[in-house]
């Protein structure tokens, strides 16, 4: 198209204008004057100007024929100046494309068109109708161009306060609901499908709203509460599910009056409460368990302060320490450190070791009765705190253990009772047998004392050490089964002599067997001549096979034979012992045990007397 337009007056008339003439060429009334055209073009153009939107007719070559105020000061010029220009001129490429392809396609087709463009950050509507000419031809076209740029923010701000509202609507962690009374549900969420158990949201929109109630009555309850108010919140209201579950809800909605066709209108939501009654059963159940154990408890249950006030006390409590009540304990005690504690000290203690521990348990301490009488008790104790680690008190239990200490201490003394009477029956035997065979007089005590010196070098427990000694007193118990003559013969002895002096090991082991002893002596005297390579009597048994403590009552027997006289030789003196143990140990004795023997001779001065 020319850049230059024709500006006759022709191509400037108006739509109106165009009508005009039709009217003087088809007769349809007496031909206007000059002054009756301006005032109508007058009237026409004031018109156009009152409309707020922009309003420009244009001819098929892109020329302004006419156009308004409001489309003049959009594109920054008058009216004057815009008429007979060439639209396209003002505005930019893309612009100019789009309007003119469409502007070009309303004369081809002869039919309205619309379409949106932007610039400049504004947006506008713009609608397109042809104007035709006796001959049916588009002679022009009009176009209607609206800012929508204010319609359009908020359009976008209800599309976003939508996507935010159905964002909430999605991921909300209660039933959202959007109900008529008169049409049943409208819209709701995923939740409302889970806690009602239906498959999909077609099956519950078929679903009448009455279905879910367990009662009429509850309904019609419910419906008549918020149509009462407007608004309900968190109302308890029992629904079935699908399969017929009952589930407990709270249910918070309001009423509307909808605009459509559905009339009254319900939004709001559903909070499956039924597992939080449950848990809420289960406490209630719990407490009352608790409150029956706290007040029918055997032990004395408490709570108090650091300061040592008591708060809180069940009977059993008050029983403990001689009051009729728990009320009258809590009353009279306000201290309970100098009050309740025969020893002030172990109060701190107790607080103390709760502080660096948390918990104690096991604590054993007197404590003092309404009546001034003692009393042993065991205390359970723990410091409790907030979350952010204040101390609220100290709780706890108490057992009166005074029977138990009372029967404990009178144990003990039946067993020094016992032990003393072992001791005298040991002794006996002892000195049975130094009588059977007076040549060994002191040998069986210098044995048990150099047993137990090697014993406790080695670090055994005080009870195998024990053990070893009783075992060495009696170790050779078994002589009173040989002949004195025998066991006093100041001549080297023949094999059958020698055999029946190695009987006496398991004649001692026989006499012991049936003795309850606290260790096994029996068997140490049983094997106190076996040796660790196999070669010793009465089992030939071998290395680890044997008691450690066995295999120290071994070498002190050495050590103290070789040491001491015999009618049949003389002594043979510490050294030549301590060199037989030490050329044979590992082979005939334990290594560990002659290397700890060897010590406590030469380096300890240790001495048989």
């Amino acid at each position: 198209m020319s850049q230059t337009r024709d500006t006759d007056s022709d191509s400037q008339l108006s739509l109106f204008t165009i009508q005009d003439c039709q009217d003087v060429e088809n007769n349809n009334g007496p031909e206007p004057t000059e002054k009756t055209l301006q005032d109508t073009e007058y009237i026409r153009q004031s018109f156009f100007d009152a409309v707020q939107e922009s309003i420009v007719l244009i001819d098929s070559d892109g020329n302004i024929l006419l156009l308004n105020t409001t489309a003049a000061e959009r594109l920054g010029k008058s009216v004057g100046e815009l008429k007979g220009t060439y639209i396209y001129d003002y505005f930019p490429l893309t612009i100019k494309e789009l309007r003119q392809k469409q502007v070009d396609m309303v004369f081809s087709t002869g039919k309205p068109g619309s379409f949106n463009d932007s610039r400049s950050e504004r947006f506008f509507e713009h609608r397109l109708y042809p104007v035709f000419c006796n001959d049916k031809t588009v002679s022009s076209v009009a176009v209607f161009t609206q800012d929508i740029t204010e319609h359009k923010r908020m359009m976008d701000e209800l599309r976003r306060g939508e996507k935010r509202y159905r964002k909430f609507f999605a991921t909300s962690r209660d039933c959202m609901f959007i109900a008529s009374k008169r049409e049943g549900w409208i819209d709701f969420n995923d939740v409302a499908l889970k806690m009602l158990n239906y498959d999909s949201r077609e099956d519950l929109l078929e679903t009448p709203l009455s279905c879910l109630y367990v009662t009429p009555e509850e309904r019609s309850s419910l419906l008549s509460l918020i149509e009462q108010n407007g608004y309900v919140g968190e109302y308890p209201l029992q629904l079935r599910r699908k399969d017929g579950v009952i589930i407990d809800t709270l249910v918070t909605a309001e009423m509307t009056h909808s605009e459509h066709d559905s009339g009254v209108e319900y939004y709001g939501t559903i909070h499956d409460i039924t597992e939080q009654k449950k848990v809420e059963k289960a406490r209630r159940i719990a407490e009352s368990n608790y409150l029956s154990i706290f007040q029918n408890a055997v032990e004395g249950i408490f709570q108090s302060t650091l300061e040592g006030r008591y708060l809180t006390a069940n009977p059993a409590m008050a029983r403990i320490y001689g009051y009729d009540s728990p009320a009258e304990l809590m009353e009279t005690i306000t201290d309970i450190e100098s009050q309740i504690f025969v020893k002030p000290g172990d109060r701190k203690t107790l607080l103390r070791r709760m502080a660096e521990d948390g918990t104690v348990s096991g604590f054993e301490t007197k404590h003092r009765r309404k009546d001034g009488s003692i009393i042993w008790v065991n205390l359970y104790s723990r410091i409790v705190r907030d979350n952010a680690g204040t101390i609220l008190f100290v709780e706890g239990m108490v057992a009166d253990i005074t029977d138990r200490r009372k029967a404990q201490v009178a144990c003990k003394e039946n067993v020094l009772k016992l032990q003393q009477a072992l001791d005298a029956t040991i002794h006996a035997i002892l000195a049975t047998v130094e009588a059977k065979d007076p040549y060994t007089t002191g040998h069986q005590r210098r044995v048990a004392d150099l047993a137990r010196a090697i014993a406790t070098e080695m670090g055994l427990s005080q009870d195998q050490i024990d053990g070893i000694y009783m075992a060495a007193i009696v170790h050779d118990i078994g002589k009173i089964s040989i002949p004195s003559e025998i066991l006093s013969k100041p001549s080297n002895l023949v094999d059958v002599e020698l055999d029946l002096i190695k009987t006496h090991v398991q004649s001692g082991y026989t006499i012991l067997k049936n003795i309850v002893f606290p260790q096994p002596v029996a068997r140490m005297v049983l094997e106190h001549h076996e040796r660790i390579n196999g070669s010793g009597y009465p089992n030939g048994l071998m290395g680890d096979n044997l008691l450690i403590e066995s295999r120290i009552l071994a070498v002190a027997d050495v050590v103290e034979a070789m040491v001491s006289y015999r009618p049949y030789r003389s002594a043979l003196g510490i050294e030549a012992a301590l060199e037989e143990i030490e050329k044979f140990s590992g082979i005939l004795y334990d290594s560990d045990v002659v290397s700890v023997c060897l010590r406590i001779f030469k380096q300890k001065q240790f001495t048989l007397s």
